[in-house]
């Protein structure tokens, strides 16, 4: 299990000490007012001066001012750098498991982890852990003055203030489930909203507005009654300091009252009650933050715990290996495939809808794990190579390519490293049929929208054949890219492909456009999709003279056949 960020690690615990001292001066000038009201009063009473005691009770509440601004603002920072370090944490996970299981997860979802769990862990860090630290110190310090300043008032506000305490423990304790149920209810609604705004458009064009507005609302009651019943809840829990304060205000009078002491006790009695009550105020909101935190926390947890593809720079790529070896591979439909690629040899990878295309290329580019078998890039597992291996000898490439919003050249040059100069971003563009596209959005420096969303899906399909032509990584593998583009892209395609010194795999369907290629890897149609009473049949003769039909060839030799052969 990956752990998640220690609240106190990478450097935080000079934060947290600085919070311990801003507590213990809060602590210490409580007392001091309680004990300078006490002075006050005692002077008037005796009809001395009362400055001297006036101005200590001023400095102590000045002080305890500065602490609590302090403290406020050193906890707001301390929960800021625990939030960032979540999300990286998060962030770097969602990085290293596999891409199926990420598509898995609903956007929705997937956003609440960096918004609404984020802002529960920072704010029990800054609003929780910090208030709690605070009244740790200062209710134990006050409750001493309050024993000094009279022991009678103490005696008497002992009874409410520990039944409050214990009420408050109560109330908290039913927060959780509140809390639980509110961030299911408001994760369901965040990933149905996430996925329909985009699509809004197309459901009107399609009459599913009344159907979809409905599910909306209905969600959206749910969510609101979650949250009525945790703010119900909370809103009780943060009433319970004050019902404390007045029974032990009313307490201490009375044994003030009992014992005979004079106004001059009572006063200072009254004043660290008083100071008590603004620390339960906090310590009552401790309660609902640490809930909220509990409920994220376990969310972060099981993200955190996924499991993840091999650790990178775990291997080194090795000269003299095949460009890429499937060896035993399951991954989706396929199982048990077989076959290579030499260095510099370039495979078309065919079959019907749902064969297995896809996920063969992306268990070969390191974006998802195979179920079964091992999948080689120059004899390492493309998932434990470094970044920079990577970069090197993995080109992946898809009809929609990763585009971040941002200008075109780093639309162009995203992954490409060195970042090609800007004369062949624009030739290369130029030969991808991107030209036009450059023209139209202002040159390099025009802006894309967020996931590409401003260029058109033919756009997008030249975008990726230009990242083709600048990369010069030695195993490119694409994606239906073909099927995406018109005929001039097509051929725009095949020249790339052929002027490439590094191997190609691409997965298409056309297999006219697949014969011009190189060697062929037919995929049958999955089993669901066969007729029924038809075996697997075995592949037919390969292609003489390329490395891969002699190997597959060699494979058919021994039986069983565990993979299609290629063409």
């Amino acid at each position: 299990m990956n752990a998640a960020p220690a609240p106190l690690g990478d450097g935080r615990r000079g934060r947290f000490a600085g919070l311990v001292a801003l507590a213990f001066g809060q602590a210490a000038a409580m007392a001091a007012a309680a004990v300078a009201t006490r002075a006050v009063f005692s002077a008037m009473h005796e009809g001395l001066s009362p400055l001297g005691p006036a101005l200590a009770l001023a400095a102590a509440a000045l002080a305890l001012a500065l602490c609590r601004w302090g403290g406020r603002w050193a906890a707001a920072g301390l929960g800021q750098d625990y939030a960032a370090a979540v999300r990286l944490a998060v962030f770097r996970q969602l990085s290293r498991m596999p891409a199926e299981a990420v598509a898995a997860r609903r956007a929705g979802g997937l956003t609440l982890r960096f918004t609404g769990d984020l802002a529960a862990l920072s704010g029990w860090v800054s609003r929780g852990l910090a208030p709690l630290l605070a009244a740790a110190v200062a209710l134990p310090a006050a409750f001493a003055a309050l024993v000094w300043v009279s022991p009678a008032a103490a005696m008497g506000a002992a009874p409410g203030l520990l039944i409050g305490l214990g009420a408050m423990a109560l109330f908290g304790a039913g927060l959780g489930r509140r809390h639980r149920r509110l961030r299911s209810r408001r994760a369901r609604l965040a990933s149905e909203m996430a996925e329909r705004l985009p699509l809004a458009p197309e459901l009107r064009l399609a009459g599913r507005m009344a159907t979809e507005t409905a599910r909306l609302e209905t969600r959206g009651r749910a969510l609101r009654r979650a949250a009525a019943l945790r703010a119900r809840d909370a809103a009780a829990l943060a009433a319970a300091p004050d019902a404390i304060a007045g029974l032990a205000a009313l307490g201490a009078i009375l044994a003030v009252f009992q014992a005979g002491e004079g106004p001059a006790a009572l006063a200072g009695a009254l004043a660290a009650l008083g100071l008590m009550l603004t620390q339960l105020r906090d310590l009552a909101g401790v309660w609902d933050r640490r809930r909220a935190h509990e409920a994220a926390r376990a969310r972060l947890d099981a993200l955190l715990s996924a499991p993840r593809l091999a650790r990178p720079g775990a291997a080194r790529p090795r000269k003299g290996r095949p460009a890429l070896a499937f060896e035993g591979v399951s991954a989706g439909p396929v199982t048990g495939f077989d076959a290579a690629l030499a260095p510099g040899e370039k495979a078309a990878l065919t079959g019907p809808n749902g064969a297995g295309k896809s996920a063969l290329l992306r268990v070969a580019a390191g974006l998802d794990a195979p179920a079964a078998g091992k999948v080689r890039v120059r004899g390492a597992a493309p998932a434990s190579l470094s970044v920079a291996d990577r970069r090197r000898h993995i080109l992946h490439l898809g009809p929609r390519p990763l585009v971040l919003a941002g200008s075109l050249r780093r639309a162009l040059s995203l992954g490409l490293s060195p970042r090609p100069d800007d004369a062949a971003l624009i030739a290369a563009a130029e030969r991808a049929g991107f030209g036009e596209t450059l023209a139209r959005l202002g040159g390099l420096d025009g802006e894309v929208g967020e996931g590409g969303r401003t260029l058109s899906a033919g756009e997008l399909a030249r975008l990726a054949l230009a990242r083709l032509i600048l990369s010069d990584a030695r195993l490119a593998l694409i994606d239906g890219l073909d099927a995406a583009l018109d005929e001039a892209g097509r051929e725009a395609l095949l020249e790339a492909i052929a002027a490439r010194k590094g191997a190609v795999l691409i997965a298409c369907r056309d297999e006219g456009f697949a014969e011009r290629i190189g060697a062929m890897w037919r995929l049958p149609a999955p089993p669901a999709s066969r007729p029924r009473g038809l075996s697997r049949s075995a592949p037919p003769q390969p292609r003489r003279g390329s490395a891969t039909g002699r190997a597959a060839a060699a494979a058919r030799a021994t039986p069983p056949l565990r993979a299609p052969g290629p063409r």
